[in-house]
């Protein structure tokens, strides 16, 4: 139901949204946090729903044969068995997150990493930039680090 709005989000380029978030919830930390939101929606929902759909027939069919109800399927069922995919597509949305805060500064921000990186390419000072890219690319890094260190804590909950 929610898959055809996530594909309309991903399918408006982001820098022309960006504007649009600025407008609307100001040029503070909340435009950037609803940028790198919109970024990370896509895959995460991609990811929940099949892992949603992962659940075989006979599984199902194990529950209704033990009556269980829509939700105690979906709590007992669904979301155990969801959890990889969902991990999974949180591992991709922590790498994205950090483009999706730079992609939002680039509407208008006055220090962060943007700032850094589009001033020291005016100065043209390498180093700089450079030292600006590492550090967006050591951001996405720790972000990804943290959800495999989330996921390696949640799944071995669920598995022998």
């Amino acid at each position: 139901m929610i898959l055809p709005y996530a594909i309309a989000t991903q399918a408006v380029p982001i820098v022309a949204t960006a504007p649009l978030l600025i407008l609307w919830l100001g040029a503070g930390m909340a435009s950037k946090v609803a940028m790198a939101m919109l970024i990370c929606f896509f895959p995460m929902v991609v990811s929940s729903t099949r892992g949603l759909r992962a659940v075989s027939g006979e599984q199902l069919a194990l529950m209704t044969v033990f009556g269980a109800t829509r939700w105690q399927t979906f709590w007992k069922l669904r979301l155990p068995t969801s959890l990889a995919y969902v991990l999974s597509g949180m591992r991709v949305s922590a790498a994205l997150a950090m483009i999706g805060a730079i992609v939002a500064e680039y509407a208008g921000a006055d220090r962060g990493l943007r700032y850094v990186i589009m001033q020291s390419t005016y100065r043209l000072d390498t180093p700089l930039l450079f030292a600006g890219i590492l550090v967006s690319a050591l951001g996405g890094w720790l972000l990804f680090l943290a959800v495999v260190g989330i996921e390696v804590g949640v799944l071995s909950h669920y598995r022998p």
